[in-house]
């Protein structure tokens, strides 16, 4: 994603439907605790600086679906962090 900025155009990092996210309580805003969440909607319009807006759902340590959607502001500058960790699984 292209936003404007004093600077000029900068290039803000994007979230992918369908990506497994393995969260640490630092990662996200508003949470508590350690989450592994699948997205599963990226709103186009991204309105809080520094975090990504996600829906999606948990997934359970054994893996399976945690019931209900939830939405998630992921930080921006946490997100090679969380990919690096996401992907070891």
């Amino acid at each position: 994603m292209v936003t404007g900025g004093p600077g000029g155009n900068t290039v803000r990092p994007t979230l992918t439907v369908g990506e497994l996210l393995s969260l640490a309580q630092d990662d996200y805003l508003y949470g508590f605790g350690a989450v592994r969440f699948r997205v599963t909607e990226v709103p186009e319009r991204q309105n809080l600086p520094g975090f990504l807006e996600a829906t999606g759902f948990e997934l359970s340590t054994a893996g399976s679906r945690k019931p209900g959607e939830r939405t998630l502001f992921v930080r921006e500058d946490a997100l090679d962090k969380i990919r690096a960790l996401s992907n070891v699984d």
